[in-house]
């Protein structure tokens, strides 16, 4: 299976690994990038952030899902109130949609992504 690995995640892992993901990067082809996760990780001021998207781009990236997939999206499952965001729903369509498990270290997201699968 497939890993869709959220921001919340590579920013701890520039901290300090994150045990979890060094095993999903043991296991070459495991990992598939959402553009979304790249562009928020160019805001960081940090340089090795910088270095990361540059290695995280040799990963097969998520095609972004239209306006209209995202309405049906948000048709198809309750997500108001839950209190995540855009890129959020961005990140629960392309592991649905894509068949992928994601890893994610924001408390709310991993609530959401939970109860959807």
């Amino acid at each position: 299976m497939k890993n869709l690995i959220d921001t919340s995640v590579w920013i701890n892992h520039l901290r300090e690994p994150v045990s979890e993901l060094v095993k999903i990067l043991s296991r070459q082809g495991s990992i598939v990038m959402h553009p979304f996760v790249l562009q928020e990780l160019l805001l960081s001021n940090s340089k090795k952030s910088e270095e990361l998207v540059k290695q995280l781009k040799l990963f097969p990236i998520l095609n972004l899902a239209s306006g209209l997939e995202i309405e049906n999206f948000l048709k198809d499952y309750p997500l108001r109130g839950k209190g995540i965001g855009l890129i959020d729903i961005h990140l629960l369509y392309g592991t649905i949609k894509s068949n992928l498990i994601l890893l994610t270290h924001d408390t709310k997201l991993e609530k959401v992504y939970n109860s959807l699968r």
